[in-house]
């Protein structure tokens, strides 16, 4: 598996491992008229279309399986699609991503639908801390609100020499 930058020439990969993602897993917990409603909009190839100059990839012998789309302080958007999850590339790009936005941020946030207990458990297994709730304005959904601090890190020991 190798992580990229995604090119323009991945927009359409990447709103079909979205599409093909969000229908394996929102349909658990989002109505369906309320799901096909909002991707009949075409609201994923308006996202991707707007944004994947901010996009990573995952990919797979020339094959792009998931998508990470960061904003600022924010992990946006996180997907894998179906066929490969439980394989560690959700995991290897949530890292990617978390040293990037580290670089600039001691603080990333994200959300996630409060429903999608799958990803909430995900993030959380990883660090991540409930911040608070909110309501998707697209979906009239209640999303959780996560955060993460950046890592603390160890002041070097010093070391002596014998003379």
């Amino acid at each position: 598996m190798t992580i990229r930058p995604a090119r323009a020439g991945d927009r359409g990969a990447l709103a079909a491992v979205v599409v093909a993602a969000i229908r394996a897993s929102f349909a658990a917990f989002l109505p369906a008229d309320t799901l096909e409603r909002w991707l009949a909009d075409d609201a994923v190839g308006k996202y991707v279309a707007s944004r994947w100059e901010s996009c990573r990839v995952a990919e797979e012998a020339g094959e792009v399986v998931a998508c990470c789309f960061t904003d600022g302080d924010l992990l946006d958007l996180l997907m894998v699609h179906p066929a490969r999850q439980g394989r560690g590339i959700g995991g290897a790009l949530l890292a990617d991503a978390e040293d990037r936005l580290f670089g600039a941020h001691t603080v990333i946030r994200l959300e996630s639908f409060a429903a999608n207990t799958a990803a909430n458990r995900f993030y959380e297994a990883r660090g991540w801390r409930a911040a608070g709730r909110t309501t998707d304005a697209d979906t009239g959904a209640e999303t959780a609100l996560f955060t993460k601090a950046a890592p603390a890190t160890a002041p070097r020991a010093a070391t002596r020499r014998s003379s």
